[in-house]
């Protein structure tokens, strides 16, 4: 297996700042950025052979198609408001809020195993225009035509889906949802130059990470789609590949029609990268 650089591919951003110094210990600052970056891999592996077999295609991995970078997300905003108030000559308090607003990734829709019969399960989704270029068979259950109903349901319902009937997937052409973070920090400062010519400062901190989730629950968390292995979200299951004659046959990649309905609703992540957080800090400054 071998390996090349390529010449394909672009990358660009542009930020807008605003920022000011009230008067009375008052500060603040607002940032919007806007990136876009297209390849053809964002080399998803740490070998060339996973780097190779984890990309996706709609026709050969050896000929990938320009399309987005996993690594950019268009979207950012990232904004602080900040207060300091010095009194009893010898303290001073800071407070300090911080907010991060962001599109948390991007998806690609694929197969979930291989449909070109290269050996494969990297090949991009074909959106059909409509149910006539779709064939199902029946599976655990569930007929052809209650796979066909929930399929088309699901598009219709989907953002991106519906908006790329009779298309194939782009590599990461879907964004996932926003998040809304906000971290707030309070600060007190203790100092004094016990009578030398070095000011000496006791600083405590406390830190509350994600303090949104503190309040509610529902803020502040990522989601995470049941359907995506990886960055790769594969509704549909090949039962039988196509020839020249003959159109490939597909399944719901679900083991029943209440499992594809739980499996297509985004989950809320239970981790603590989704809950929130309390930092205690203490610092000497000499």
């Amino acid at each position: 297996m071998e390996l090349s650089n390529t010449n394909k591919g672009y990358q660009y951003s542009f930020t807008a700042q605003l920022t000011k110094n009230f008067s009375k210990g008052f500060a603040g600052m607002f940032a919007y950025t806007y990136t876009m970056a297209k390849d053809i891999t964002s080399n998803p592996g740490s070998a060339a052979y996973s780097a190779y077999s984890s990309n996706t295609a709609a026709g050969s991995l050896n000929d990938p198609e320009l399309s987005y970078s996993n690594f950019a997300t268009p979207h950012k905003l990232i904004g602080n408001v900040s207060y300091r108030i010095e009194y009893a000559k010898i303290f001073a308090t800071t407070f300090s809020l911080v907010y991060q607003g962001y599109q948390t990734g991007r998806w690609s829709y694929t197969y979930s195993n291989d449909l070109n019969g290269d050996g494969i399960s990297s090949d991009l989704l074909y959106i059909p225009a409509n149910s006539s270029e779709i064939s199902f068979a029946g599976y655990g259950g569930m007929s052809a035509q209650e796979q066909q109903n929930a399929f088309w349901d699901y598009v219709n319902s989907n953002k991106y889906l519906s908006a790329h009937k009779g298309e194939y997937a782009e590599r990461f052409g879907h964004l996932e949802p926003w998040i809304h973070r906000f971290d707030a920090k309070l600060l007190q400062d203790i100092f004094s130059d016990f009578g030398t010519d070095r000011e000496y400062t006791l600083q405590v901190s406390v830190d509350f990470l994600n303090v949104g989730n503190l309040i509610n629950d529902k803020w502040g968390t990522y989601t995470y789609n049941p359907l995506a292995s990886y960055d790769n979200i594969r509704p549909l299951t090949v039962v039988t590949g196509g020839t020249s004659t003959t159109e490939p046959v597909y399944r719901l990649n679900a083991t029943s029609l209440e499992d594809f309905e739980n499996k297509t609703t985004l989950r809320k992540d239970i981790s603590t990268s989704s809950t929130w957080g309390c930092l205690l800090g203490i610092r000497l400054i000499f």
